[in-house]
């Protein structure tokens, strides 16, 4: 059966996106309901499911898989991006967990098997493969920060605790970041306690004087 013209266009419209937002990326319905109805959203993307475009990942989630030369294999899924995926269909705000957020920063070298984010929304725990992604639901105030890479730094160092934060944890950091990142840091200074914007403080700083 011939697809209709203005499903193709929109099949066309939804793989457009996918190549700008490159191989890896997470999505789900909600992320096309722009360029069409529900309906003609879920079709297409069926059509990409069955040639092999897009990989379901769970019951309305997929992604643009990654194929690896070196492994000669498809890479498994992101699930920090699965994660803003979900924040971004339900709406929730989110933020990197302890040892997630450690991890995201390149402070620790394990892979965990269970990625954890601070959640406004209710607490859930999806399965991917081996490894799971679960969401704790906590009070907004303590998932909102001025941005995300924010409250990611901010999550790490509560996660270390003020004994184990070195010079070298600062500077691993403050490289790591933006400068749009950095300026957000001074505006959540206030929601963390004194050590905490101590050594926040240094990692905004740090480059100043380069």
């Amino acid at each position: 059966m011939a697809l209709p013209k203005g499903e193709r266009s929109l099949e066309q419209k939804i793989l457009a996106r996918l190549v700008r937002n490159g191989k890896g990326y997470v999505f789900s319905n909600h992320d096309f309901l722009d360029l069409g109805k529900d309906t003609s959203v879920a079709w297409s993307l069926m059509q990409l499911k069955r040639r092999g475009t897009i990989r379901q990942l769970l019951r309305g989630l997929y992604d643009y898989p990654r194929y690896s030369q070196r492994l000669g294999e498809t890479v498994a899924p992101d699930l920090y991006k699965a994660a803003q995926a979900l924040a971004r269909k339900f709406a929730w705000t989110i933020q990197p967990s302890g040892g997630t957020a450690l991890n995201a920063l390149g402070l620790s070298s394990q892979v965990p098997m269970r990625l954890v984010f601070l959640s406004d929304g209710p607490s859930r725990t999806y399965r991917f493969g081996k490894r799971d992604l679960r969401f704790v639901h906590v009070a907004t105030r303590k998932s909102q920060f001025s941005s995300p890479q924010s409250g990611l730094v901010i999550q790490a160092l509560m996660e270390l605790g003020k004994d184990h934060i070195t010079r070298g944890t600062i500077s691993k950091i403050a490289d790591a970041i933006t400068p749009a990142t950095r300026k957000a840091l001074g505006k959540d200074l206030m929601h963390t306690p004194e050590w905490c914007r101590n050594a926040i403080r240094q990692i905004i700083t740090e480059h100043d004087h380069e």
